[in-house]
This record gives structure tokens, C-alpha cells and sequence, in this order.
């Protein structure tokens, strides 16, 4: 479980993301944890939409995400921010 004790984070209302899979665009290139990963899905509330992707999260995004409706991207956000 992952506990937040007094920090606050910040996502823009627009995200940046790289046209590659939604793993990597959470992850963005620090060492893979599967640990850190599966709370930052839970905590953002994400699984249940991966595992309904083509391909899960090896699904690849595409023109900065377009190919995903508004509130996937928020969650993938809150995700990659989670990870840290």
C-alpha cells in the first residue's frame, strides 16, 4: 500500500507523453520497480482501464495520447507522479 505522509505533487492540465507504451510513459526511463508501479496503477486508479487496453500496458500511445479520452491521461499523469 502506498501512504503519502506530507508531500504535495503537481500535473499539469495538459501532459507531455512519448509515443510509446503506457508502462514507459509512467515509468519515463527511471528503473522499472514492479512494486512502485502496481501502487502507482492502484493509487491512480488505472488497472482496471489498462487491463482493458489493447494490449495493456504495453498499449502504445499515440500524438500525444489522442488515441485515450481525457480521463486516462489524467490518470496516467497521476501515475508517473505516484512512481517517483
Amino acid at each position: 500500500k502506498m501512504s503519502v505522509q506530507g508531500t504535495t505533487g503537481y500535473y499539469p492540465e495538459y501532459g507531455v507523453f512519448a509515443e510509446d507504451s503506457v508502462l514507459q510513459n509512467i515509468v519515463c526511463g527511471r528503473p522499472f520497480d514492479i512494486d512502485k508501479y502496481e501502487n502507482a496503477l492502484s493509487t491512480a486508479m488505472l488497472s482496471e482501464y489498462v487491463k482493458k487496453l489493447d494490449g495493456g500496458d504495453s498499449f502504445i500511445l499515440r500524438n500525444n495520447a489522442g488515441n485515450l479520452y481525457y480521463k486516462l491521461r489524467k490518470r496516467i499523469m497521476i501515475a508517473r507522479m505516484l512512481y517517483d
